[in-house]
Order: structure tokens, then C-alpha cells, then sequence
């Protein structure tokens, strides 16, 4: 709700939620790193570290989104925000779905961190934003695993063929647009399409 009273409409409070919680995941999990790393081992410096730095994020978030969302980011708020009469209980559900894959998506970015090392400017290159849309072309986007699917394709692809050629970004580009052509629905959802003719097969026999 904006500061003059009126609600803003469903999708953009959902993705208000979503890039919230997401937010504050990665802001979680990059507070504890940089508080293990700055306290030198003392555990009461490193904990004071995470909490400071994780409130701060909190506070920068509910600052943003407040008005959009109401910045709940965690289904018990959205839940005690609806029984209090503040959130119409036919949104509860799209919220806490937004919520759950903000946090999915707030985690991976943390853990993406963790397993690189670091997190560096080239990550924010158009190119690492297009694997993460080749993934899930190829896993498929109506499936809830067909993303991580398409991810364990492609990482599997890109070790093979680096190991056997120089010209690679060819090969591989080619094998994704003859997938992307075969499997419109991606790998998932082709899969969940030939079980379901399967499934009706001895119900028409």
C-alpha cells in the first residue's frame, strides 16, 4: 500500500515480495561469510558482524518494499498480516509462493557466491544472465525442477565438449538450439508429456 492509501496491483506486490526475500537471503548468507572472515576466529565479533549487517539489509529492504508489498518476506507475517484483516487471504497463497521462490532464488545466489569464491564483475556480464535463461529454457519453465534440470544439462554439455575441442561455444550453441527445437517444452516438460500419453494409454485400451 502507498503512502497515499492506495493498493498496488497483485503482480507487483508479488514481485516486490519475491526480489525482497531473495535480497534478503543473499544478504543473509554474505553476512555470515564476511563476519567469519573479518572476526579472525572469535566467534562473539563474528556473530555481531552477521547480526549488524543482516539487520541493516533487513531495514534497507522493509524501506523499499514497504509500501509495494509490505515487505512480509517469511509466510508467518503474510499469515499474521492476513488473520489481522491487512492482506486479503486470496493472496496469501501467491505470497507465500513468491516468498518460497525468492528464497530459492536468494540462496542459489549466495551459494553461487560461496562455490566461486567470491562474487566479481564479470558475473554481472549478459552472458552469465543468459545461462540462467538457457537453463531453463532447456529444463523447462512450466516444471518446478525442470530449471535445476536444464542446469545439470548444461554444465554436463559444457565439461564434455571443452575437454574435446577449442571450439567449443560452437558446438555447444548448436546442440542447445537442436534441443531448445526437439523439446520445446524443455526436457522436463517433454518427459511429463510422454508419461501422461503413457498413463492414458491403457485407460483408452
Amino acid at each position: 500500500m502507498t503512502s497515499d492509501g492506495t493498493r498496488l496491483d497483485l503482480p507487483r506486490r508479488v514481485t516486490a515480495e519475491a526480489v525482497g526475500t531473495a535480497f534478503l537471503l543473499a544478504a543473509v548468507i554474505g553476512s555470515g561469510i564476511m563476519g567469519e572472515r573479518l572476526a579472525g576466529g572469535n566467534m562473539a565479533v563474528a556473530l555481531l558482524a552477521n547480526t549488524l549487517a543482516t539487520g541493516a539489509a533487513l531495514v534497507a529492504l522493509i524501506l523499499t518494499f514497504g509500501e509495494i508489498s509490505g515487505a512480509h518476506f517469511n509466510p508467518a507475517v503474510t499469515l499474521a498480516e492476513a488473520a489481522g484483516g491487512g492482506l486479503a487471504w486470496r493472496d496469501v497463497p501467491v505470497y507465500v509462493l513468491a516468498q518460497i521462490a525468492g528464497a530459492f532464488a536468494g540462496l542459489a545466489g549466495g551459494l553461487f557466491g560461496i562455490f566461486n569464491r567470491g562474487v566479481f564483475p564479470d558475473f554481472a556480464y549478459w552472458t552469465k544472465s543468459s545461462e540462467v535463461l538457457i537453463m531453463t529454457l532447456l529444463g523447462g519453465m512450466g516444471t518446478f525442477f525442470g530449471p535445476a534440470l536444464g542446469a545439470l544439462v548444461l554444465l554436463w554439455l559444457n565439461q564434455q565438449i571443452v575437454s574435446y575441442t577449442q571450439y567449443w561455444p560452437l558446438i555447444l550453441g548448436t546442440i542447445l538450439v537442436v534441443l531448445l527445437f526437439v523439446f520445446p517444452g524443455g526436457i522436463a516438460g517433454a518427459a511429463l508429456g510422454l508419461w501422461r500419453r503413457l498413463s492414458r494409454r491403457p485407460a483408452s485400451a
